[in-house]
């Protein structure tokens, strides 16, 4: 889930994106607007992926909190991606539990605490998230 997630993010659209996705996530909120954002952010429209994605967050829906963090992650804001993936993982968005786990474990916006890494990990592999599952195995990563 968190590769394709990423995967799509990263990918390069062939053509210019040439729909406007705003009129619709106003219309439907939460997933369409989730899903506006990961289109502009292929088209390479990064302030228009980030207002569909805050519009998604506001309304409750983990994929656009998810988004939110991902993008403040990247600028290496990681103390503010922090609450954004919070969001999403309480909103059951697994890839939000995974990116927290990772950064408890890294010290990376918040203080290492294996503990709180292992408990995001888990709620993302109960979530069905694989990367959260193999983080649990003994000897995954840095928490042996």
């Amino acid at each position: 889930m968190m590769k394709s997630l990423l995967l799509a993010l990263a990918a390069v659209p062939l053509c210019v994106f040439a729909s406007d996705q705003t009129p619709k996530c106003d219309a439907e909120g939460g997933q369409a607007c989730f899903e506006a954002a990961i289109e502009y952010h292929r088209a390479q429209a990064y302030d228009k992926a980030l207002l569909c994605a805050e519009k998604s967050c506001m309304e409750g829906h983990g994929g656009g909190c998810f988004y939110l963090g991902f993008a403040r992650q990247q600028k290496g804001e990681h103390a503010q991606s922090n609450p954004f993936y919070e969001k999403a993982c309480s909103a059951g968005y697994a890839a939000g539990c995974l990116s927290l786990g990772n950064n408890y474990r890294l010290g990376l916006g918040a203080e290492v605490s294996e503990e709180k890494s292992r408990a995001y990990y888990q709620r993302a592999c109960d979530l069905g998230e694989e990367l959260g599952c193999s983080h649990l195995k003994p000897h995954a990563g840095s928490m042996h």
